[in-house]
């Protein structure tokens, strides 16, 4: 569940698990699992030095690797605005 749908708490960091939460309400947004999963990938090698088996992330990870994930969120984001935006909305 999620706050659009009145959870009062969403607690996880992957975010697979999180979108899982919401497939069963909201089936547009199974497109998304590949990049989900995608994601994913990046939570702990990224964010810590010892995250990585040998070398730090900024000698692992490669400019593609970081565009390819910015791209991902942004499809991602697009679209889960596009799902869950409530009826009547302007967005502003």
């Amino acid at each position: 569940m999620a706050y659009n749908d009145g959870a009062r708490g969403v607690i996880g960091h992957s975010v697979v698990a999180l979108l899982e939460r919401l497939k069963a309400r909201h089936p547009a947004l199974g497109k998304l699992v590949d990049p989900a999963a995608e994601l994913d990938l990046f939570y702990i090698p990224t964010r810590y030095p010892n995250g990585l088996v040998e070398g730090t992330p900024h000698r692992v990870f490669t400019r593609g690797q970081a565009d390819r994930a910015l791209e991902a969120v942004a499809a991602f984001l697009e679209a889960v605005r596009s799902e869950l935006q409530p009826t009547g909305h302007s967005g502003r």
